[in-house]
């Protein structure tokens, strides 16, 4: 495998097994400002463009955002059709989602942070952080930020 960086024009789709991408907000979001962190996973198609195999949401975020150019992981070896699907599958239900207790965590500790950067927002003052500025970077209602932070 390598990994290299591609014009988004060289990767197909194709054929793919997940079909409802939900809400692409906080992913569109956490690409504008971080970036892609893990590379979209190819091989090489029969038509010498890039195969997508797994990184489907991440695909059409960047597509949605104009961008033209994403890292790429390439298995760079003739793969059978079960190879490309096993590792579709093992990107999309392998993985282990966080416990409740390590998403409220997690939001909390981004929330901090989010407030050490940018100071607590106040009223009647430009700027700072605020509970519901954490809320529309996760999607999720203000009140639900709120119960989550005090669990």
């Amino acid at each position: 495998m390598k990994v290299d960086i591609v014009s988004i024009e060289q990767i197909e789709v194709g054929k793919r097994f997940r079909e409802d991408y939900g809400d692409m907000g906080m992913l569109k979001e956490s690409i504008k400002n971080e970036g892609i962190i893990q590379p979209l996973a190819v091989c090489i198609g029969s038509n010498g463009k890039y195969e997508l195999l797994a990184g489907g949401r991440r695909f059409r975020a960047c597509t949605e955002l104009d961008i033209k150019e994403v890292p790429i992981r390439v298995y760079d070896k003739d793969m059978t059709e079960l190879e490309k699907r096993s590792i579709e599958l093992m990107e999309n239900i392998i993985r282990k989602d966080l416990s409740w207790i390590e998403a409220n965590d997690l939001k909390e500790a981004i929330h901090n942070l989010q407030q050490q950067i940018y100071g607590v927002k106040r009223p009647n003052v430009q700027g700072g952080w605020s509970t519901k500025d954490t809320a529309d970077l996760f999607g999720i209602d203000r009140s639900t930020l709120a119960s989550d932070l005090k669990l």
